[in-house]
């Protein structure tokens, strides 16, 4: 069970929009799954924030990767607006909201 609420920076990862989990139909699939089995006090993705903008409620799953670290994608609750946004800008997300994608 997730129990870390520390922040770690992220940034967005370009170029995997055509990129699907393997066994489901959608990345926000995949992150309510992970949820459920590693933090399932967790809300559903439907239920969270953007992580980027704080404001509007999370679409999608976005991918993002650690900033001065390795490749490694996570994902993330984003709006539309956000997760399409072409900016390479650090934002904070609760380490408890992320999904690691094993790749």
């Amino acid at each position: 069970m997730i129990k870390n609420n520390h922040e770690i920076e992220v940034k967005n990862r370009h170029g995997s929009a055509d990129e699907l989990p393997d066994g489901f139909n959608s990345w926000e699939d995949y992150w309510n799954k992970y949820m459920a089995d590693h933090n399932p006090d967790k809300p559903k993705l439907a239920d969270c924030k953007c992580q980027i903008c704080k404001i509007a409620d999370a679409e999608v799953g976005g991918h993002v990767k650690k900033t001065g670290s390795s490749m490694k994608s996570y994902i993330v609750p984003l709006c539309r607006p956000c997760n399409s946004a072409n900016s390479d800008e650090p934002f904070k997300v609760p380490a408890s909201l992320m999904a690691p994608v094993n790749s």
